[in-house]
């Protein structure tokens, strides 16, 4: 489940030029390097407003505040998306990715770092995801599961719309 090229474009881009910011004008050493200044942009979007807000804009911007960064669970792929529950809220996000569908990359029910941005309509993973090798046993895996069907159930999930 991917955004569309055009618009994964337009994110990455924007997303990437923060970082770039950040970092004092130099590209971030790979993903690795992105991953690591990715916190900052989260710290200091009240800067990035006032630095960066012609280069990418309000709406952007405002996406970003309204962004879940941090842990999370990683569920598995859905026919519609993506499935993430943030540790720290217990929200539960369906999601789309920018270029690499996630069931390529990653085992199911693993505990990784990454943000969840709402963009053009849809919840976007950031694609920076970083584990931690966490991997859930089988009795939280069912209390996971169980919490995204209840979600799901009671329109708690947030998804793409």
């Amino acid at each position: 489940m991917l955004l569309d090229t055009a618009h994964a474009d337009d994110f990455l881009y924007k997303y990437q030029l923060l970082m770039v910011y950040l970092n004092d004008g130099e590209i971030p050493n790979g993903k690795e390097g992105f991953a690591a200044i990715r916190p900052e942009i989260y710290e200091c979007l009240d800067e990035l407003e006032e630095s960066m807000l012609e280069v990418v804009g309000s709406e952007f911007l405002s996406n970003l505040r309204e962004a879940a960064f941090g842990e999370f669970v990683y569920l598995k792929k859905h026919k519609e998306g993506y499935v993430f529950k943030h540790i720290e809220t217990g929200c539960y996000y369906q999601t789309l990715t920018l270029t690499t569908p996630l069931d390529e990359m990653l085992d199911e029910f693993i505990v990784v770092n990454t943000a969840i941005v709402p963009f053009r309509g849809s919840f976007v993973c950031d694609g920076l995801i970083t584990s931690s090798n966490v991997a859930l046993g089988k009795g939280l895996m069912k209390e996971v599961s169980e919490g995204y069907h209840q979600a799901k159930k009671d329109g708690s999930l947030r998804r793409i719309t």
